[in-house]
């Protein structure tokens, strides 16, 4: 029995063109202009189960060396942020959903500080849970992003709005949100001196999406991952990249970082530089069996319609039941979908 029926989600799926056409009669195409459109696939599996509308949520400071904060969401996987202080400047990595969720990222900085506002916020993604705060934080802020982030911000802002409404549920969490764009933007690397503190902006190629970057504080070995690596019991989720691009580019996180405390956007933190490898091969080993294995049953002659029978989510992906528990994590239905999208999007990449 097929496990197939509409979802309608706000992530992308990139058909290429014969597909497209012979799917035609199906497929909402819903943004048509660039390599990563965004469409509906008809035959996703429902996901159930995790929303990250914030009602009730706190980011309560977590200080992983003096002066270097991760502001953790009280429920998972609402998205997480950062305050990280120097001497002379303050930085704070993500702006979150809405002006409430921004707000408490203000008092944070507030608390911790004595100031008002930080310096420099960095969005680490276009998606609007990391940047449809962006409004609320004073003009004096200065906003710095990936330029294909900044890109994303305005020409998917009014599309981002109307999709992140399967994750939230209501319109009204987020419909205030005005745009604002990053101010500097770059494009493999950046460096920022925050007075005593370098901060460093990595840009590795695609992952989870276009633009996916990570903050790191070397001195310290402390990074955020954004959506590019998710908490420990998270596994790929390949929204609008590329399965093989996004294997490349984990590749490139393990040989370049050095990491001992990884703060991902949603999910629970992750400390020790082994368990955090550990967690990155884990990726990287899903995303390589997730192209062989579409590769083999699409050239042994399974069809598009059926391959996510053909290839469930291993087991051995699914986090053991005790870690759950102890860090908030995703549910087995939830992983089960974001690998039902994976092997549909991987079916039909070039």
């Amino acid at each position: 029995m097929r496990l197939f029926s509409t979802f309608v989600c706000f992530t992308a799926l990139i058909l290429n063109p014969a597909v497209r056409a012979e799917q035609d009669a199906n497929i909402l195409a819903v943004h048509p202009n660039d390599r990563d459109m965004i469409i509906i696939p008809p035959n996703l599996p429902q996901i159930h189960g995790v929303k990250i509308r914030p009602q009730g949520v706190e980011l309560l400071p977590q200080e992983f060396a003096p002066g270097v904060f991760g502001l953790i969401s009280t429920r998972k996987p609402v998205d997480n942020s950062g305050v990280i202080i120097g001497e002379d400047s303050i930085l704070v990595v993500d702006a979150h959903i809405n002006e409430d969720m921004a707000g408490k990222i203000l008092a944070n900085v507030k608390t911790l500080t004595g100031r008002d506002a930080p310096d420099y916020l960095f969005n680490t993604n276009y998606h609007g849970d990391h940047t449809f705060g962006n409004g609320y934080f004073p003009e004096e802020t200065h906003i710095i992003a990936h330029r294909i982030t900044r890109d994303l911000i305005d020409s998917r802002f009014d599309f981002e709005k109307k999709f992140l409404l399967a994750l939230v549920d209501d319109p009204a969490v987020y419909a205030a949100a005005p745009k604002r764009l990053p101010d500097q933007v770059f494009d493999e690397f950046m460096e920022l001196d925050l007075g005593g503190r370098v901060v460093q902006f990595h840009y590795f190629g695609l992952g989870c999406g276009p633009g996916d970057s990570i903050v790191y504080v070397p001195k310290e070995k402390i990074a955020w991952t954004g959506n590019l690596i998710l908490g420990p019991t998270g596994i790929p989720w390949v929204i609008e990249g590329h399965a093989q691009e996004y294997l490349q580019t984990m590749a490139g996180v393990i040989e370049t970082l050095d990491i001992e405390v990884m703060i991902p956007g949603h999910g629970g933190v992750l400390t020790g530089k082994n368990r955090i490898r550990a967690h990155m091969l884990k990726f990287q080993t899903y995303l390589a069996e997730l192209i062989s294995e579409t590769d083999r049953l699409k050239q042994s002659g399974v069809a598009y319609e059926d391959i996510v029978e053909a290839f469930p989510l291993p087991k051995k992906y699914l986090p053991p039941e005790e870690l759950q528990k102890t860090t908030g994590g995703y549910p087995d239905a939830l992983l089960e979908g974001w690998h039902a999208w994976n092997v549909l999007k991987t079916y039909v990449e070039p």
